[in-house]
């Protein structure tokens, strides 16, 4: 099998009139879920999908010439080209579309896996009030879920504690609670936020664990390894995070220093072959995974796929914050997108390869070339 074709398109789908305003970028309003989505053709008829981050022309000049003509399953070659690229990994999971499609199995068996459901939480994308999460948190409880994550970017820690003891309020223990400080992600903002000192970090995960929350997300800089694993070593909620870490050598230093108790790397931004690598060393670790997904409905399914593989996978981010961000918007570039059950679960489909088909419809609506 050779690869004839890669095609590259930039799809900005709209989100509601109103606009998303992100707890990760304060001061920034967002209208549309932007990705470049990636076709990759066989001469034997398969084409496989991704969708990510990236440039169009980045990938039509830094990748395409290297991977036209090339054997999709020659994964490790296409790592190379991806690396010396300077990215877009995430066209790497095509790849493995191509490969699960080519062999008629769904990609969580291909990598070793018998589950077939993992639990979603309904993971909100702004701040909000304390009255309006809670009133979240009993409507997710409606809609089939039992886990829900917070976002605490307030100015104060008191602030922080009463958004989390509203929902707990609300929802009693019927619902896990998960919370993300987003304090790694270092792209400048058009307002001010608040930037956590070791001490913030340490009395929040101490105020979280009186109200019983599954983990912290993200308390400190992305590079700063050696306070995170002071922190987690000092309190007794779990710290996660990884999710912008780039590249194994960097979650070598996670692990080394004990900077998380939770990984969260995302084969939407890393590529599924390299995020396997990092999980391998993840299980020598003993630490458990729980993907970070933020991109697109591409991505949510890979991750489903190998966090169903992995032997300490654990949850599924399920990003829906309506009305300013809901699921179905996030997830529209394919046509079946994941659904929760009546339990909170997510289930594989079975189908060869993701198990899912692009929206060409959105794609052809909302797509452009650069």
């Amino acid at each position: 099998m050779k690869i004839t074709k890669v095609e590259a398109v930039r799809v900005d789908v709209p989100l509601p009139s109103e606009g998303l305003r992100p707890a990760w970028g304060p001061g920034l309003v967002q209208r549309a879920w932007s990705n470049v989505v990636v076709k990759i053709h066989t001469d034997e008829g398969i084409t496989g999908y991704a969708a990510g981050h990236s440039f169009v022309q980045h990938i039509e000049e830094q990748i395409v010439p290297y991977m036209v003509g090339r054997d999709p399953f020659a994964l490790e070659y296409h790592h190379q080209v991806l690396l010396n690229a300077g990215g877009a990994y995430f066209v790497d999971i095509a790849l493995w579309d191509i490969i699960g499609k080519a062999s008629g199995q769904p990609l969580y068996k291909l990598f070793g896996g018998e589950r077939t459901r993992v639990k979603a939480y309904a993971a909100t994308c702004e701040v909000g009030t304390p009255e309006r999460r809670a009133e979240d948190a009993l409507r997710y409880l409606d809609e089939g879920f039992t886990a829900m994550k917070l976002r605490l970017h307030n100015w104060t820690l008191k602030e922080d504690i009463a958004l989390v003891t509203a929902v707990r309020k609300a929802v009693g223990d019927r619902m896990e609670i998960m919370v993300d400080a987003n304090q790694t992600f270092n792209i400048p903002s058009p307002g001010p936020w608040p930037r956590w000192t070791y001490q913030r970090a340490v009395d929040t995960a101490r105020a979280l664990e009186e109200l019983g929350v599954v983990w912290l997300e993200e308390p400190l800089g992305r590079y700063n390894y050696a306070d995170l694993g002071r922190l987690a070593a000092s309190v007794d909620i779990p710290i996660a995070g990884g999710e912008f870490n780039m590249g194994v050598h960097e979650f070598r230093q996670i692990l080394e220093h004990g900077a998380y108790d939770i990984l969260q790397a995302d084969p939407a931004y890393l590529g599924i072959t390299q995020t396997r690598k990092i999980l391998a060393m993840a299980e020598a670790y003993d630490k458990p995974y729980a993907p970070h997904n933020g991109y697109n409905g591409l991505g949510v399914t890979a991750c489903l796929h190998l966090v169903l593989a992995h032997p300490q996978g654990t949850y599924l981010e399920y990003i829906h914050d309506p009305p300013a961000a809901p699921f179905e918007t996030f997830a529209a570039l394919v046509t079946e997108p994941l659904q929760i059950d009546t339990e909170g679960y997510v289930h594989a489909s079975g189908k060869p390869g993701l198990g899912v088909e692009l929206n060409e419809e959105i794609i052809a609506q909302y797509g452009k070339r650069r």
